[in-house]
């Protein structure tokens, strides 16, 4: 029996107990083999089919990890991004809210309508003030 790789433990118990009663049971047929797949019993195509089929199973198994693993690191990719640009989002409209509330605080400036934005690394005043002072 040729695999590829490092087989896995139960792999191994499941090829002993295959070939064991592939040697007990049809011996004497592998013995007298003449290179006919037709005159091995069905049994031993059975046994065989059930260990290659007891190998695709495992890997099948495997396959749901590594999807979970691909689809984590591509949910990372997306959520990590946005949730750094959400938090300076945040950051730049609590900052705008404390500077309304400055200025709305300041009796001066509280009458008149001064918009506060945040624009990147900048804090934009918009409105209208009567004198340079103000301004």
């Amino acid at each position: 029996m040729v695999t590829k790789g490092e087989p896995t433990p139960e792999f191994i118990e499941k090829m002993r107990q295959t070939m064991g009663i592939i040697v007990l049971d049809y011996g004497e047929f592998i013995e007298n083999f003449d290179g006919d797949r037709d005159n091995i019993p069905l049994a031993v195509h059975q046994l065989l089919e059930s260990l290659i089929k007891f190998v695709f199973e495992k890997k099948l198994k495997r396959l749901p990890l590594a999807l979970i693993s691909l689809g984590v690191f591509i949910g990372l990719l997306i959520l990590i991004p946005w949730g750094y640009l959400s938090y300076q989002e945040y950051l730049q409209r609590r900052i705008a809210y404390q500077t309304a509330q400055t200025l709305a605080a300041t009796p001066e400036l509280a009458i008149y309508k001064i918009a506060v934005s945040g624009e990147g690394e900048q804090l934009r005043l918009s409105g209208k003030v009567p004198n340079e002072r103000l301004r």
